[in-house]
């Protein structure tokens, strides 16, 4: 992960860009608006790694008006090769998403870019320590449904071991 940061840092624009300015004018209030100090950090986070890639990877963007459907596309491929897990990558084209609505509000973009453009379906997996998922099975599987206690019992087990 550290060299993939070395080498986003070689390539990506100057701290003096245009692109860079421009990001940094509009990404201030977006990121002032954020509910959560720790939320408007990881959006910093992401954008941050959006304006790297679009210095390295998306040479026609000079200005964010530049910006096309297609450089979100590469964006996509780019975080999904980078070995990423499938939540950060959704909460990173999330992120640009939010940000490009916050662009269109302003005027800068004509329209939402994101549309249409697919994110990843994030999973939350919760193992338990406790219990095998076989050994949850046999246990739902012994509660006797036919009498409305035993539906209870087994609703109520069911909540139990799927919320932890």
């Amino acid at each position: 992960m550290s060299h993939q940061k070395d080498v986003i840092a070689a390539n990506s624009p100057t701290i003096d860009s245009p692109l860079t300015e421009e990001l940094r004018k509009y990404a201030l209030p977006f990121l002032a608006n954020q509910r959560s100090k720790l939320t408007a950090i990881e959006y910093r986070k992401d954008l941050t790694v959006f304006l790297h890639f679009l210095g390295r990877h998306a040479g026609g963007v000079k200005t964010l008006s530049d910006l096309k459907k297609n450089d979100l596309i590469n964006f996509k491929s780019f975080l999904e090769i980078s070995g990423l897990a499938s939540a950060t990558i959704h909460r990173r084209l999330s992120t640009v998403c939010e940000f490009l609505k916050h662009l269109s509000l302003e005027g800068v973009v004509s329209k939402d870019l994101f549309h249409g453009i697919k994110r990843p379906r994030v999973t939350n997996v919760r193992e338990t320590l406790a219990f095998t998922d076989e050994e949850i099975m046999s246990i739902l599987d012994s509660v006797d449904q036919i009498e409305l206690m035993g539906k209870f019992h087994h609703a109520l087990l069911s909540l139990a071991f799927g919320t932890g």
